[in-house]
């Protein structure tokens, strides 16, 4: 399968040649109508035998020119078959077609259109411009590459200059012009079309192409005026695969050969890497190193503010929200011979500084006991590994053993809801303690749990001498201590 597309050649292409060169003349700022032609140029014949000649590779062909009231009859030979026609027209008629398409095989062809007046009051022809149809692969996409694309080799690259007459004139601003008789390009392409479009004009001169090391051909491209975008060179007779197109400068001295870019038909789709032009790579190079250096600065910041704030979590994380409510716990009920006032007296409340605001001060008396001379130096330690802990139903459990009245600690800074979790290669932080006053031991005993048929567990042997209970303690039975509470059973 093949899909046909147009290749539309400019009459000041050096595709087209043009004999003899003398009897043709290019368009000039000087006739009014110039801007009515494609391109605003034309070339125009003015002798009898005047010819344009253009060979190409397709299945058709079309010439367009003007018909004007000084305008007379022309023939037109297509592989050397003859057609007549006249290009004489009361009105100014532009860009209208002089010589019909003809349906061809696919392949080489030669077209050729004769200036031949009947008179000499109406002896011009203007060739304005030529459209053949080639024929692709099915499936292959015209790509455009610019000068720029690393598809494109300048040998000797000091000899080459980025900056030819009239750039802004150039596709995308950017084009290739040597002077050097030693300079040529390599242009590397797949696929099985191309075409190579660069500037002609006044300082343009010879130039050779050669496809494929196969047989050079010779152009000129001198011309009375700058055109830049115009068509070097068109092939579409190669089979579909990677070729590679030498353009050389042949010039007289001091004429030069400017390049400008691509077409090519190919498999690869529109938009693929190699289909973009220098440009365009560099400005996405560009913008991937800037967000590449954006990425590593916020990694940056974030390391540093990491380390200056090591216990820093973000507020997005469920586990570091906290109750910014005060802290509550209790603390054991005693005997009614104990004078709750006194309880505290000479006891310290030592709390983790994230917590407990140091310039809060509890005031703890020390407990009243007949015996407070053997047991002075007692202390009940209630040890808190967290603040607000979550405990189902042990909770209940501590609440039930511990019921005595409640000490309230207000937080530190309430704003702050976080507290720091455990982090890996970091030692946790100190327990928050409260060191009670001295209880007397058999205060203590009277609070130990009584369980039914079994012996009386009275905690741990004290060192210290207790006529009442001496010689009586036994060993703790640790049975007890793992038995569920009788609320709960």
């Amino acid at each position: 399968m093949v899909q046909t597309v147009n290749v539309t050649v400019d009459n000041v292409s050096p595709l087209i040649t043009y004999s003899p060169p003398e009897a043709w003349h290019e368009g000039t700022v000087e006739d009014q109508f110039l801007p009515q032609y494609y391109d605003q140029t034309y070339t125009q014949a003015v002798e009898f035998g005047a010819s344009a000649t253009l060979s190409f590779n397709g299945t058709t062909v079309w010439i367009y020119g003007a018909k004007r009231p000084n305008h007379g009859p022309f023939n037109t030979t297509l592989d050397g078959t003859p057609y007549y026609d006249t290009g004489y027209s009361a009105t100014n008629l532009f860009q209208r077609v002089l010589f019909p398409g003809q349906s061809l095989s696919d392949g080489t062809h030669t077209v050729t259109i004769i200036d031949s007046p009947a008179q000499s009051t109406a002896p011009y022809l203007d060739v304005d411009y030529i459209v053949y149809q080639v024929q692709v692969p099915d499936g292959y996409n015209q790509l455009k590459q610019e000068d720029t694309d690393k598809a494109f080799k300048w040998f000797p690259s000091p000899e080459w200059s980025n900056n030819p007459q009239n750039v802004s004139g150039y596709s995308d601003g950017t084009g290739h012009t040597t002077t050097s008789p030693d300079a040529y390009m390599l242009y590397t392409f797949e696929g099985a079309h191309v075409e190579i479009y660069g500037a002609v004009g006044p300082s343009s001169g010879n130039y050779t192409v050669q496809v494929d090391n196969g047989t050079p051909f010779l152009f000129n491209g001198t011309k009375v005026n700058l055109t830049p975008q115009t068509l070097l060179y068109q092939d579409n007779s190669l089979a579909p695969g990677t070729h590679t197109v030498n353009i050389s400068n042949s010039p007289f001295t001091g004429q030069s050969l400017s390049i400008d870019f691509a077409i090519i038909y190919s498999s690869q789709p529109p938009g693929s890497p190699s289909a973009l032009s220098g440009g365009t790579i560099g400005g996405i190079a560009v913008g991937a190193c800037a967000g590449i250096l954006l990425i590593l600065f916020g990694v940056f910041f974030w390391w540093r503010r990491r380390h200056r704030h090591p216990g820093l979590i973000s507020a997005e994380d469920p586990k570091s929200t906290a109750d910014t409510g005060p802290v509550t716990f209790h603390t054991p009920s005693l005997p009614a011979t104990v004078e709750r006032q006194h309880l505290i007296s000479n006891a310290s409340l030592t709390t983790d500084p994230s917590l407990i605001n140091p310039s809060s001060t509890l005031n703890p008396t020390p407990p009243q006991s007949n015996s407070s001379g053997s047991n002075a130096d007692s202390r009940a330690r209630l040890i808190l590994h967290n603040p607000t802990p979550s405990f189902g139903n042990s909770g209940h459990e501590l609440q039930e053993m511990f019921s005595g009245p409640e000490i309230t600690v207000p937080n530190q800074n309430p704003g702050h809801a976080s507290r720091p979790l455990p982090q890996p290669g970091r030692p946790n932080p100190p327990p928050t303690t409260l060191v009670l006053a001295p209880v007397i031991e058999g205060d203590l005993r009277a609070m130990r749990m009584q369980v039914e048929g079994r012996s009386q567990d009275f905690g741990p042997v004290s060192f210290l001498p207790d006529p009442e209970h001496d010689g009586n303690i036994l060993p703790p039975d640790y049975n007890q201590a793992i038995q569920p509470f009788p609320s709960t059973r």
